[in-house]
């Protein structure tokens, strides 16, 4: 998402959405870049195997449904311990709108302060 609309214009659609949203979008973001690098580790550590694309899965949380691109290996070797560790915790928790409103308001207020300074 970021290479597509350029990160200025991925801070301001970020910035728009709703707290909840934008949470979302954000952590599934780092949930996919964060196994993504596990799986890039692991690949170089064994010489005779290469990463093998993507495989969907969605995640219930505290952050509703997220959905996740689980990458694979060649010899099916690979486990996130990212998704192995959440997928234990899985269960559905209430998220404080107020947390959420103000990670919203610093972001905003973070983009609108860069705006200004460019």
């Amino acid at each position: 998402m970021i290479k597509q609309f350029g990160l200025e214009n991925f801070i301001k659609e970020i910035a728009e959405m709703p707290p909840q949203e934008s949470i979302e979008v954000l952590v599934e973001m780092l949930f996919n870049l964060l196994m993504k690098k596990e799986r890039d580790f692991f690949v170089e550590a064994d010489s005779d195997n290469k990463s093998n694309g993507f495989y969907q899965r969605h995640l219930g949380c505290m952050f509703e449904n997220l959905n996740l691109s689980v990458p694979r290996d060649r010899q099916r070797r690979f486990r996130s311990q990212s998704a192995t560790t959440s997928l234990e915790c899985s269960k559905p928790m209430a998220v404080s709108r107020g947390v959420l409103y103000e990670l919203q308001q610093m972001f905003q207020m973070r983009f609108a302060h860069e705006t200004k300074n460019s």
